[in-house]
């Protein structure tokens, strides 16, 4: 489904431009029915810039997944932490399952800024 919004968003503005090209502005219902596809897929109204809106959307699901596995992981290292105060080989795993969520939850918000950095250097380089 997702992929099929995906093509939707790509096609999309160059049918719709296509067909008020081809019909007119003033052709009955056309706008209307344009009007609906853009309240179903908010990003068509974007022209070339759509493709950009797509991909910083997926990337920010799959950050914000990412980011949630994370801040599970610490909160289940902090429980098994305080369950195993007296077991020192547990208690360093626990500290280690810690220390590795924080590092992934930093390098995921690493990522998302340079997501955004690399996106922003596209547009410029595009004349956007």
């Amino acid at each position: 489904m997702a992929f099929i919004r995906l093509l939707y968003g790509i096609l999309l503005p160059r049918a719709g431009a296509t067909a008020l090209e081809q019909l007119g502005s003033g052709a009955p219902g056309i706008a209307d029915m344009w009007m609906d596809l853009k309240s179903i897929f908010p990003h068509t109204d974007l022209g070339s810039q759509g493709l950009t809106f797509i991909v910083l959307m997926f990337t920010n699901i799959i950050l914000r997944f990412i980011g949630g596995v994370a801040v599970i992981m610490i909160m289940y290292g902090g429980v098994r932490m305080i369950m195993t105060v007296a077991d020192e080989n547990a208690h360093g795993e626990a500290k280690k399952v810690v220390m590795y969520s924080c590092l992934g939850l930093i390098l995921a918000i690493g990522a998302d800024g340079i997501v955004m950095y690399v996106m922003r250097m596209v547009q410029l380089a595009a004349g956007g």
